[in-house]
């Protein structure tokens, strides 16, 4: 792909819109632009609105891999795509864009260093945050070869509610919030007289779906919920790549105008994340600016939108009851660094490493039919056989270690969970507006990827298509001559359909 930085680069005659249904995919339609021309081998700016930052890193893939997108499709998966294409040198740049409920990563901008792992061949960061200190993913850049910088910014969108965030609803908190939507919905001041203060948060205590999910839960069936781990449906066959329309060209300058921190020092509950409160003057215009840079400063500019943005859910709280979901938070419990040294960070990631490395050994053992019986079982081991067989009991499908695995390191912390806000439609209303106002004023991308993240539930099945509808209405209206194609199974239909522009 090295020849490709040479050649003169290609322009799309539409702006191209693919959507997928899995976040991962949208990497292979990014490459295929690299290898065609139309998007650079290098220096790609990345816009990205999601409820997850997806910046894990696949921790078994060698960094190598990193060129071959045959091997690096083993490895990926919809939390683990990005990093990927930053050590490959292709993205130098991202924005996250997130909804007011996802706190995975600290706001503000900083620089990062990923790279190959000198003794252990694998990718790295050097940002010791906890979201990668507990997967064992950090290393300082002097430990790295052929380090490559990615500038990242995370920057919250809020909008104009005056209820309270929150990070994990109760079935009380979302009937509220959803009270006869069907034939109106509630005003703002209603939503604030109604909503509870902070102290009467923590009387609701068990999260679980919204009332009109396909799996609905509710106060006395929650710990009745079967516990199917196995949600998420194996990846099929990869479908193959139709062009997108274009034509020989230069590129526009990003810079042109479309014609179309830290994180909060204070202890957060780990539900209710904050009060809604008006921003103060300017502080919208920043939040541009700051986008408007890092875009200019790129050749390139990908949109990416997850569409679990205006909607949040967390799969996992929708799969297991209460008691098996405390199980896991104690299993995979996470002992955070005394300090920041270094020798800290490492002695807590040795110990994570050999925590995380015995629990997937425990659960894959569990999981065999024929697993030795009167075996003596550490106190670990005993306890993820007793929560194995209680998923076997409940489970009307075969249950996958691997997901399993999955699950738990996303409870690792309480303050770490992850999002889970379904919204209603005023709130995806009055974020589709924000997003317009702010994309409004920056230039027109060169490409723009949508994920319906729906199958492994962290956007509301009841909920995507109108999304996906209201996010594709609103590009229409920005760009104009737009060209989508909806790269992902819908019923009676195949990949790849060609839609109406």
């Amino acid at each position: 792909m090295e020849a490709i930085k040479a050649k003169k680069r290609r322009l799309y005659k539409r702006l191209p819109v693919v959507v997928v249904e899995d976040h991962h995919e949208v990497l292979r339609h990014i490459y295929r632009a690299i290898a065609t021309r139309h998007l650079p081998f290098k220096n790609i700016t990345m816009v990205h609105l999601d409820a997850h930052p997806d910046l894990q890193i696949p921790s078994k893939m060698p960094a190598k891999d990193v060129y071959d997108l045959a091997e690096l499709s083993n490895y990926l998966s919809i939390e683990n795509w990005i990093i990927p294409a930053v050590f490959a040198g292709h993205i130098n740049r991202l924005v996250w864009m997130k909804p007011p409920w996802a706190d995975q990563l600290p706001e503000g901008p900083r620089q990062l260093n990923i790279g190959q792992h000198t003794a252990h061949g694998t990718i790295r960061i050097d940002w010791p945050d906890e979201y990668y200190i507990s997967d064992v993913m950090f290393a300082t850049k002097e430990e790295m070869a052929n380090p490559k910088q990615l500038d990242f910014n995370a920057i919250t969108i809020n909008y104009d509610v005056n209820h309270r965030y929150t990070k994990v609803q109760t079935l009380e908190e979302m009937e509220r919030l959803h009270k006869d939507e069907n034939t109106r919905t509630l005003t703002v001041s209603e939503l604030a007289e109604q909503s509870p203060s902070l102290n009467d948060a923590d009387k609701h205590n068990s999260p679980v779906t919204s009332h009109v999910s396909e799996h609905p839960r509710h106060d006395e069936d929650i710990n009745q919920s079967t516990g199917n781990s196995n949600a998420h449906p194996e990846d099929g066959g990869k479908k193959q790549c139709s062009s997108f329309d274009d034509v020989e060209g230069e590129e526009p300058s990003q810079g042109s105008s479309s014609t179309g921190s830290k994180r909060q020092d204070e202890s957060v509950n780990d539900r209710t994340l904050s009060t809604v409160s008006p921003d103060p003057p300017g502080l919208d215009e920043e939040r541009t600016s700051a986008i408007r840079d890092a875009i200019g400063l790129g050749d390139a500019f990908i949109l990416d939108i997850d569409l679990d943005f205006f909607s949040t859910q967390n799969p996992f709280q929708l799969e297991y009851t209460k008691e098996q979901f405390a199980i896991l938070k104690d299993l995979y419990y996470f002992e955070a660094p005394q300090n920041d040294s270094i020798e800290e960070i490492h002695r807590v990631q040795n110990k994570r490493e050999k925590q995380l490395d015995d629990l997937q050994e425990a659960l894959i053992w569990s999981l065999k039919d024929d697993n030795e019986a009167g075996k003596r079982l550490s106190e670990r081991w005993e306890k993820v056989k007793q929560f194995v067989d209680d998923l076997k009991a409940k489970s009307k499908t075969p249950l996958n270690a691997e997901l399993i695995h999955m699950a738990g390191e996303t409870t690792c912390d309480d303050d770490d969970d992850l999002p889970h806000h379904v919204s209603s439609q005023q709130e995806i209303d009055e974020l589709m507006k924000r997003v317009r106002e702010i994309l409004l004023k920056q230039p027109k991308p060169t490409m723009v990827t949508v994920a319906r993240s729906s199958l492994d539930e962290y956007c509301p099945k009841d909920q995507v298509d109108g999304i996906q509808e209201q996010v594709l209405s609103m590009l229409k209206e920005l760009y104009t001559d737009i060209d989508v194609k909806l790269d992902y199974d819908q019923p009676g239909q195949k990949a790849d359909v060609q839609v109406a522009s």
